[in-house]
């Protein structure tokens, strides 16, 4: 019961963070930095937006539904899902 709370928290912040991404991020999203500074790979913001998205989801869903010894790694995969978005936005801005 615990961790499908934890799982539905983490998914409701990831859906929150990705349409608070789609409104700020530009339409080509740096994804990638160099050792100079410089952009070194970009990608559409609809994709940009929404793998980290599906990272999470699937993540909850591994918590959710998977076996017992897999349920803290699905809470690792939705948490890293969140930080990409966070560092996503925080390079864009």
């Amino acid at each position: 019961m615990k961790t499908k709370i934890i799982a539905g928290t983490l998914g409701i912040a990831a859906a929150a963070l990705a349409v608070y991404s789609y409104m700020i991020l530009p339409d080509t999203v740096a994804v990638q930095i160099g050792v100079d500074g410089q952009v070194s790979n970009t990608m559409p913001k609809l994709f940009a937006v929404a793998l980290p998205l599906v990272i999470t989801l699937g993540g909850c869903g591994v918590t959710v539904f998977g076996k017992k010894e897999s349920k803290g790694k699905g809470i690792v995969l939705s948490v890293v899902g969140i930080g990409v978005m966070i560092v996503t936005i925080l390079f864009n801005r």
